[in-house]
């Protein structure tokens, strides 16, 4: 992996949130950080997941 996309990545997530998503608007495949592409679009799924067996599971109030 490149060092300066890991750098960018450990440093300032949210500056590389950004140039991720301006390198995918452009197409520029090679700019791109695909592991930890990989990783955060994997969490990102968990996490949505997660929530919503969360939001399923939980007991409905009933009104009297």
């Amino acid at each position: 992996m490149d060092i300066d996309k890991q750098s960018l990545y450990d440093q300032d997530f949210y500056g590389w949130t950004q140039q991720q998503a301006k390198a995918l608007e452009q197409r520029l495949v090679l700019e791109l950080d695909w592991q930890n592409l990989r990783e955060e679009i994997q969490a990102l799924g968990r996490q949505e997941y997660r929530e919503l067996v969360s939001r399923l599971s939980y007991p409905k109030l009933t009104i009297k």
